[in-house]
């Protein structure tokens, strides 16, 4: 340390400036660097925590729903394996009494592609409990045989495992508490 205030008090003033100046040049350019460096992370920062916070509120608000969904398909998919077969206008009524799920609903399929990463899987179970649906009304409407069994059957389970993917991917999103928080509407 001596050595280092002897060699800066042997130096002419105009030569200390000089160094000070450098110094102070490396320094300004140092901030002018590392100030809006940090104030970018810290926007990304936020805007992820945003986006994280709006997709943990999407998917808490559409939990309870799509887990009823769920139980209304399962239950109807119940229902259809302890009918006698072929199924009579009343079963056909009566399972599609039991889907509570509208895919004939616009509005839910307009805002299907807001659910983060299970949009996909929301756009795949709405397209299979469609099908199910049609499948239950076809049968309404023409008195039912196997081709409408085999279409409800095959599309309400797709619809089911979908449901199922969508329901994992959203309980992640919502946090570990959300599968405590379960109840039938």
């Amino acid at each position: 340390m001596e050595c280092a205030f002897i060699f800066w008090s042997a130096m002419k003033p105009e030569a200390q400036a000089a160094w000070v100046q450098a110094v102070g040049s490396v320094l300004a350019i140092f901030v002018a660097v590392a100030v809006p460096w940090q104030q970018h992370r810290a926007a990304i920062k936020r805007q992820q925590a945003t986006e994280d916070s709006r997709a943990r509120a999407l998917a808490l608000a559409n939990l309870n729903l799509f887990r009823n969904w769920h139980y209304s398909i399962q239950g109807a998919l119940d229902a259809f394996g302890q009918a006698p077969k072929p199924l009579t206008f009343n079963n056909w009524k009566h399972i599609q009494g039991i889907i509570e799920v509208n895919p004939t609903d616009t509005a839910l399929m307009d805002r299907s592609d807001g659910f983060g990463p299970a949009s996909g899987i929301v756009q795949d179970f709405l397209y299979h409990a469609q099908l199910a649906w049609f499948a239950t009304d076809n049968a309404l409407i023409s008195d039912g045989d196997e081709t409408h069994e085999q279409a409800f059957f095959e599309h309400a389970n797709a619809a089911a495992l979908k449901l199922s993917q969508a329901i994992r991917i959203l309980e992640k999103l919502a946090g570990a508490g959300a599968k405590n928080h379960y109840r039938k509407i």
